[in-house]
């Protein structure tokens, strides 16, 4: 398995590496990961699958701080124009974070949808160069607007969104 995992970062990175351990200074674990599955042809599932590795015990954590920290979940997008990041796109993000843990049947799918396929596209952007990154951040930044506009005018989304801070507010109490 070592080999294979070398042969699909050499064919990535044009970098000829010995052993993993050499690999692992240039990529985190985590990348490591999506470098093989995409060379395996899964695409754009790296974190849901540590997720489900996590869950199911596969993964207990690391003594390596830096996969450890890989392997929480964001905070917010990473590729968003800068204008775009800071609360209001950390709020965005965890009212999807919210939603795929519990998402009611109504408008509120289209929003959870729209925020794993931007979840996926930030994923893509480190992974890319040139054109086609400058594509995937196009595409990032149209569906977050999309994101963000059901985030202050969808009706369903704002009752959710008020039930829960309802919700949290008397579980804080």
């Amino acid at each position: 398995m070592e080999k294979a995992l070398l042969v699909a970062v050499s064919e990535y990175s044009s970098v000829k590496f010995q052993k993993v351990e050499d690999a692992l200074k240039s990529y985190s674990k985590e990348e490591l990961l999506d470098i093989f599955l995409q060379y395996e042809g899964i695409i754009g599932f790296t974190s849901r699958i540590i997720n489900v590795m996590q869950l199911l015990g596969f993964i207990q954590g690391e003594e390596d701080g830096k996969t450890e920290a890989s392997l929480k979940e964001a905070q917010s997008f990473r590729h968003l124009p800068a204008e775009k990041c800071g609360s209001y796109a950390t709020r965005v993000y965890d009212l999807g974070l919210l939603l795929e843990k519990d998402c009611p049947s109504n408008d509120c799918r289209v929003y959870r949808n729209i925020f794993r396929m931007c979840r996926e596209l930030d994923e893509q952007v480190t992974l890319l160069s040139g054109w086609p990154r400058k594509t995937v951040e196009s595409e990032l930044r149209k569906q977050y607007f999309e994101l963000e506009g059901m985030y202050l005018m969808n009706y369903a989304v704002k009752q959710y969104r008020r039930q829960h801070e309802a919700q949290a507010g008397r579980n804080a109490s």
